[in-house]
């Protein structure tokens, strides 16, 4: 939700009128989710490929982490793919 500001200046006598409305700014939040585009298996490990949020927020996405469940082995990085290794062939993970 974008907000605007004014200002106004006090002394012993009373507060000034308040200035002219600052431009709208939004508040940063948490970044949109990512989108998993696919996923390749090979042995002991999956490669997980997505495509960033469309929202970032408000400010520039640093690192991205994929997590398997079960067991939550996760790597983090800044760019898609990401590898996720030591996992056990034959069990399903989400």
């Amino acid at each position: 939700m974008p907000y605007t500001f004014t200002v106004r200046a006090t002394n012993p006598i009373a507060p000034s009128s308040p200035s002219a409305p600052s431009a709208a700014v939004t508040p940063r939040t948490v970044p949109g989710a990512p989108t998993v585009v696919g996923i390749v298996s090979k042995n002991g490990q999956l490669l997980v490929t997505f495509a960033p949020p469309a929202f970032d927020g408000g400010t520039p996405i640093t690192s991205y982490r994929a997590t398997a469940s079960p067991g939550g082995q996760s790597v983090t990085g800044t760019t898609s793919p990401l590898l996720l290794t030591n996992l056990r062939n034959g069990t399903p993970y989400t």
